[in-house]
């Protein structure tokens, strides 16, 4: 009980730096301000095509140093590295006073980079630590945390224009098609902001950081006694146990294998795995639509409704869509599938990018109503591919291996700030909206291949406890059930069992041909496998297998007549 309370306190630590570094998606309503007041003072030729850099160079910078925050947790723990990265994040905010007054190019340095970087670096910390404390719940987790990201502009976006324009100004200034603030009394207030944003950030990441960020790995050893193989949920990671290390009749000797130490592929692994790759491809596709909505949203708005006070509001109230968002699709795949949350995802921010030209019909409010859909269905990115990612290669490497999936983010904001940079003028905002579709619409080809994980688990045991077989299925075992065959004609056929890992990662269910080999002769066996899942004990061990949904099958067996016999079981798990 006391580890589920620091785990949520954990949690709670995690939302409240999250929703600093989700500040990001103020851009979007601080846009307008910053573009014309730039206009003004150093380059009379930007438009808000241009300005997309900055929101781009954010995501290239956090992608840049995700990985590394990763590494600097192992290296100094979780709350140095959060606080590191924090508050570099807020000194860009801050020296972002001084480069707006100076030129375009340097507010890309403070308010891109620099706020980037920072991100990356704290970004993934929160939400390992959370997952460490509470492994049974890394969709809600995950969804939790980064709901704090999401819903980070519902505060921000309405104190910078209550700020910069507390009259409720319309943009004066049309050109090309777009519009711009030119009044002095909100332009002369947009370096101001700066200084008031970033000292709200540094004050409230520090109070986040105060968080119990330490895993609960220590508080597991102090409770458990030795042999124990049953922990309680709330104090362990994952942990498949098969059997006592002594109290059994068949001379079983098993391990408790924990999710910290086995179930954890480090990244020169995963780096090898197909999982990597289709997560890394469906973040860079979709990584399009979040840098132009994100980044354009009230500009496009701004062609139709002149209130800029309900843009505030529209910003703030897709923010919590943002948020809330997070968590709903993190649920969904907790429930379902990863599968099934990021193909519902995908259509339905392809279907609204598709139609969203027609706010203009329904003026304000198809306008908010559109935004804030298009805001929840994005938001799935940032809480289903955090998750799938622990679960594909486990929590030990998590912050490096997720920083690694995220350097598809380098690639997508760039190309996003290009394309549209380039070619607004000559495809329009419509043009630009299919074209976000169209990227959306690619990721589902990748989906529909079923992205899955598997774990190799040791049972040892001397076969001399077994008495000999015939060549025969047990009866309760489900068929087609998995039958090894053994050098001496001895079967022993396990039941189905249901054991977390990833030593296969990147298997596909579609494709579930297996053998098992004879060590000894170096002869592959085919064998059948049953699409039943099962929680039985395999005969003679005591204890209880973990759990986990998914189709599972009998793999790889070797064989010493000599020794003990070592049985390597897979699960292959649908993610």
């Amino acid at each position: 009980m006391a580890s589920a309370y620091r785990g949520w306190l954990t949690v709670a630590g995690g939302v409240l730096i999250h929703l600093t570094l989700g500040t990001l998606y103020t851009f979007g309503n601080l846009s307008p301000y910053l573009t014309s007041y730039i206009r003004k003072h150093s380059s009379p030729d930007l438009q808000y095509t241009d300005s997309v850099w900055i929101f781009a160079v954010t995501g290239m910078g956090q992608g840049t140093s995700m990985y590394f925050g990763g590494v600097l947790e192992r290296r100094f723990g979780p709350r140095i590295t959060v606080i590191i990265g924090a508050w570099f994040m807020s000194l860009g905010v801050l020296l972002t006073y001084f480069t707006v007054q100076y030129s375009f190019e340097a507010a890309v340095v403070t308010y891109g980079l620099m706020f980037g970087l920072g991100i990356g670096v704290a970004y993934a910390v929160p939400i390992a630590c959370g997952m460490r404390w509470l492994p049974k719940k890394k969709g809600l987790v995950s969804g939790c945390v980064v709901a704090g990201f999401g819903a980070g502009a519902f505060i921000f976006d309405q104190v910078q224009t209550a700020f910069i324009n507390p009259d409720n100004k319309a943009p004066n200034e049309t050109i090309a098609g777009e519009k711009y603030f030119s009044q002095e009394d909100v332009l002369e207030r947009v370096p101001t902001i700066f200084l008031l944003l970033g000292g709200c950030y540094a004050a409230m990441q520090l109070l986040g950081v105060f968080a119990p960020f330490k895993s609960s790995s220590r508080l597991l050893q102090d409770t458990s006694s030795p042999g124990d193989s049953k922990h309680s949920n709330d104090h362990t990671e994952d942990t498949a146990s098969v059997g006592s290390n002594s109290d059994n009749d068949s001379g079983i000797s098993s391990r408790t294998i924990q999710d910290e130490e086995t179930e954890s592929m480090p990244p020169q692994r995963m780096l090898k795995t197909r999982a990597f790759y289709t997560l890394w491809f469906i973040m860079l596709l979709n990584g399009q639509g979040v840098v132009f909505i994100s980044s354009l949203y009230k500009a496009y708005g701004q062609t139709f409704i002149r209130n800029d006070s309900y843009m505030a509001w529209v910003g703030a109230f897709a923010a919590v869509c943002n948020g809330g968002g997070r968590i709903i699709w993190g649920a969904v795949a907790d429930r379902f599938s990863f599968k099934v949350a990021m193909l519902c995802m995908s259509c339905t921010f392809t279907s609204l990018m598709l139609t969203f030209g027609l706010t203009k019909l329904g003026a304000e409010a198809m306008f908010f109503i559109w935004v804030c859909l298009l805001f929840f269905g994005f938001s799935g990115t940032y809480s289903l591919l955090p998750t799938a990612t622990a679960r594909a290669f486990g929590p030990k490497y998590y912050s490096m291996n997720y920083g690694i999936v995220f350097t598809s983010q380098i690639i997508s904001n760039a190309t996003g700030a290009l394309l549209t940079s380039q070619l607004k003028d000559q495809i329009g905002w419509f043009g630009l909206f299919y074209m976000v579709a169209g990227f959306s619409f690619m990721t589902e080809s990748i989906h529909r291949k079923t992205t899955v994980t598997a774990t190799k688990v040791i049972i040892q045991f001397n076969m001399s406890q077994f008495p000999a077989q015939p060549m025969m299925m047990y009866p309760q075992v489900p068929m087609p059930a998995t039958v090894v065959m053994m050098p001496d004609s001895r079967v022993w056929p396990p039941k189905m069992m249901n054991i977390a890992a990833h030593e296969k990662s990147g298997d596909d269910l579609d494709n579930k041909k297996t053998v098992a080999i004879d060590e000894k002769s170096k002869t592959t066996i085919s064998v059948t496998e049953s699409t039943q899942t099962r929680q039985d004990l395999i005969p003679g061990a005591s204890g209880a297998a973990v759990g986990i949904t998914g189709a599972v099958g009998m793999n790889t067996a070797t064989y010493n007549p000599y020794g003990p016999y070592y049985q390597y079981c897979y699960q292959y798990k649908n993610y």
